[in-house]
């Protein structure tokens, strides 16, 4: 159960790190590390196949 807590804290923290990062940072959108509009999308299409398999 500690590693399955840590794990998730462990990609939560990731991800919020490159996104402080990212949206701290004086440079452009070119400059960034992570394209959010593709992050949207993949997570987007994550949930739709959650729900349709919760259906």
């Amino acid at each position: 159960m500690r590693f399955l807590i840590g794990l998730i804290f462990g990609i939560a923290l990731t991800i919020g790190v490159a996104w402080v990062i990212d949206h701290t940072g004086s440079g452009g959108p070119e400059s960034r590390l992570v394209n959010w509009d593709q992050f949207e999308k993949t997570v987007d299409g994550v949930r739709q196949s959650v729900r349709r398999l919760a259906e």
